[in-house]
């Protein structure tokens, strides 16, 4: 039914001549096409606003157990355009959106709204206190444009403004029902998904004959260096949570670092060890 719907919309991106909202509906709902089959879209919501005759209206495929319509606006007006919009609803009856066009910072950003409501400049705070500054990349104007998109994308909405003292007015944001769909569908994708996120490092690996042996071996004696620095670090930010009693569950991302980290110092150590042995052909320079 969606792979009908699918291609309806894009009938009725051609008639409207509305590209840019085509698209964004084709990309939402393509997301709930490429859903796992255990997930189940159980309502479908669709308002159409056709710019010539309603000719398509006889083959919605939206008849069915599974699928309901919310009401179909059809007029013949050549101001009218079209919009569609869905509610997708899981099998634990916990609303999952799918994650189209949701950046790393923008799942920062929703994760902070989801605990409490916030404005820009606590989020900022927040994050660096945290250290997730070192998970997404954060400066003070791509986080308050990426909330200022989160709002208009409906993700996020104000709640109100307040001034203190001389301070700057700040908008304090809160999550919305989308947005909280739009989180978990994010962490649902990638906590299954392997994907090439293309590091330097691989690469350098890949050319290193290019060097002579003893030139690696000391590149890779101060990447050990910078690795162990890092290790102290993530130790430390676990030792804090410890004695803090944090939830384990909010440290994974830290022991995820800590086992790559860890792995790659073993790694590299034993290229070293190879080098000196010899056991580690190298062309002739």
């Amino acid at each position: 039914m969606v792979t009908h719907l699918l291609g309806l919309v894009r009938d009725l991106d051609d008639q409207a001549h509305r590209v840019g909202e085509g698209r964004r509906v084709i990309r939402r709902l393509d997301g709930i096409a490429r859903m796992p089959p255990a997930w189940e879209v159980s309502q479908l919501t669709v308002d159409l606003f056709l710019r010539q005759q309603p000719a398509h209206a006889s083959n919605l495929p939206l008849c069915g157990a599974d699928f309901q319509t919310g009401k179909a606006a059809l007029g013949t007006s050549p101001g009218e355009i079209f919009r569609a919009g869905y509610i997708a609803l899981v099998t634990d009856h916990t609303t999952v959106a799918p994650a189209t066009d949701v950046t790393p910072l923008s799942v920062a950003l929703l994760a902070l709204l989801d605990e409490r409501d916030m404005h820009p400049y606590e989020m900022l705070q927040t994050l660096r206190e945290r250290r997730e500054d070192h998970l997404v990349k954060v400066r003070p104007g791509s986080l308050y444009h990426c909330i200022e998109r989160l709002a208009r994308d409906g993700l996020a909405e104000a709640r109100g403004t307040e001034c203190v003292g001389n301070r700057p007015e700040r908008t304090t944001y809160r999550l919305t029902a989308e947005g909280k769909a739009a989180l978990r569908g994010w962490i649902h994708d990638h906590l299954a998904r392997v994907e090439n996120t293309y590091p330097p490092l691989p690469l350098a690996l890949a050319e290193a004959h290019a060097l002579t042996p003893a030139e690696v071996r000391e590149r890779f004696e101060a990447r050990l260096s910078a690795l162990e620095g890092e290790i102290a670090q993530v130790e430390e930010g676990l030792g804090a949570m410890a004695d803090q009693q944090v939830l384990p569950a909010y440290g994974l991302a830290l022991t995820y670092r800590e086992a790559m980290l860890r792995a790659e110092h073993r790694y590299i150590t034993d290229l070293i060890t190879r080098i000196d042995s010899k056991d580690l052909t190298w062309p002739m320079h």
